[in-house]
């Protein structure tokens, strides 16, 4: 069953007694320790981490459940938010190593394009051949690596309500199904 989602989430038509008892509740499991805008010591020396970490701390500051004194990240989401925010630094270095292999496959695949293969040049024919398969399959490799990356990062981040659809305590509208044809569309479609 899904973590209940904070009363300043809600938008249901709750009775004044029910969403008293929502804040009640909620009030006794958050904790009275607030996360501050200044990054922790673990994020000290990653630079896109840290302002990741101010970035999500300065837009929470602005919503009104943290001006009503009822933070969406808590203390309790410490952690996951560290984790998050090294998570977008490492997304980064990925995209930066995978558009470089990107760049050196393209490069050794017009070097190798230039090259007529003789009896001569052969054995060197084909180790360029071995290295661009080398690169295709790192690039591969790195390709899915980004992917499970950042499927990671959104998992991180429903948990914490940064994603529109957690925010909004919905899931994706599904297409309605077709409905069947009518008897006059099966003669005329035969």
């Amino acid at each position: 069953m899904p973590a209940h989602k904070p009363p300043s989430l809600n938008k249901r038509k709750d009775s004044k007694q029910a969403r008293a008892a929502r804040v009640d509740l909620e009030s006794m499991v958050t904790p009275a320790t607030e996360l501050t805008i200044d990054p922790p010591v673990e994020l000290k020396d990653k630079k896109i981490a840290c302002s990741v970490w101010v970035r999500v701390l300065t837009l929470q500051s602005e919503t009104q459940a943290a001006k009503d004194g009822a933070p969406i990240i808590t203390a309790f989401d410490e952690r996951s938010l560290i984790m998050f925010c090294k998570m977008v630094e490492e997304e980064r270095i990925l995209e930066t190593k995978l558009s470089k292999l990107d760049k050196a496959q393209d490069e050794l695949h017009s070097k190798v394009n230039k090259i007529k293969p003789t009896k001569d040049n052969l054995k060197d024919y084909l180790s360029l051949w071995a290295q661009f398969n080398g690169l295709t399959s790192n690039f591969k490799g790195m390709s899915a690596r980004l992917d499970a990356h950042r499927s990671s990062m959104h998992e991180i981040a429903k948990s914490m309500y940064l994603t529109p659809a957690s925010r909004a305590g919905v899931s994706p509208t599904q297409k309605e199904p077709e409905a069947p044809p009518s008897e006059m569309e099966k003669v005329l479609n035969g």
